[in-house]
């Protein structure tokens, strides 16, 4: 995977993990406060919620930029 910027797959990477970030700072506080066992189940939920974040945000990158392109294409071939 190129490290662009400007790739869906960099983008929706990026944003997963700031979201994950946020989520587990503060579930982590929250954890910290109730709770003092059971840090597996803290760890492999936050993996599975990272993975489904991730393609969620995929998903809706790609559907967005390829209904973007399509635009661009049809107006080029209007103007032919």
């Amino acid at each position: 995977m190129s490290w662009n910027k400007k790739n869906p797959k960099v983008i929706a990477l990026l944003t997963s993990l700031s979201i994950m970030g946020v989520a587990v700072f503060t579930s982590l506080i929250t954890f910290m406060l109730w709770s003092e066992d059971h840090i597996a189940m803290f760890i492999i939920s936050f993996l599975i919620f990272f993975v489904f974040i991730y393609f969620i945000i995929y998903q809706t990158l790609d559907r967005f930029i390829y209904s973007k392109i399509k635009l661009i294409y049809k107006t080029i071939h209007r103007l032919k």
